[in-house]
């Protein structure tokens, strides 16, 4: 139990009164309406007890301040209204949303349909490409079977920004993740330069160095 409806649980019971939950849910929805996760975990609580219009109040309003819970509260709804209802209520019309959500989701209906709608957002289009929104689309695109694409997208942004210490950390990521060890490798290199002494850095390099190279890159450049 969040720690504002804990406090309020603990005066009924100070005072020998009979805790009232609706009291202490929608004190904590309108004290707390910033605590994402309090509300996604009480949206959860309330549906569970046969609320259901309570609950998707509180789950809309977790998804309003951080889409951060967004697959889990997908996924959720799916175990309970299925795959349909969930889509209906909660897909978002936002790439970066579908996208994030997407990559996040476990593998299954509610994942194909999140990164489908965020393929159509993407062609459709009409907002501004920022760092992280290229860099999930360079996520989404190698986690949908199409590494070279997702690959080449960060590539083409580190062109225009080469000192970009988050497109070249994905980029290294991402190529090791493909298997492209002696590219992830030089990428890592790159980024140690700009980010000196970087832990994950380090390790990358390390673990990196002792791996071959696969037979479509060729030798290691150094």
């Amino acid at each position: 139990m969040p720690a504002i409806a804990g406090s309020l649980y603990s005066v009924d019971q100070f005072f020998g009164k009979q805790p009232d939950e609706d009291r202490i849910l929608y004190h904590f929805l309108f004290s707390t309406p910033h605590a994402a996760e309090g509300l996604a975990v009480l949206g959860h609580h309330l549906i569970l007890a046969n609320r259901v219009d309570d609950g998707m109040t509180f789950w809309n309003q977790a998804l309003k301040v951080s889409e951060k819970f967004r697959a889990e509260i997908m996924a959720l709804a799916a175990d309970m209204f299925g795959t349909d209802q969930t889509l209906q209520l909660f897909l978002p019309d936002d790439f970066e949303a579908c996208a994030a959500a997407g990559l996040d989701s476990r593998p299954g209906a509610v994942r194909d349909a999140l990164l489908q709608r965020a393929e159509q957002l993407w062609v459709t289009g009409g907002f501004r490409q920022t760092n992280a929104v290229v860099i999930l689309r360079g996520r989404q695109l190698c986690g949908t079977g199409r590494s070279a694409e997702g690959l080449q997208v960060l590539r083409d942004a580190l062109q225009l920004r080469p000192f970009d210490i988050e497109l070249r950390k994905t980029l290294a990521l991402l190529l090791d993740e493909n298997g492209l060890y002696a590219q992830s490798l030089d990428e890592w290199i790159r980024y140690e330069q700009l980010v000196p002494g970087d832990p994950i850095a380090e390790k990358a390099i390390k673990e990196l160095a002792k791996r071959p190279p696969t037979r479509l890159e060729g030798p290691k450049k150094l």
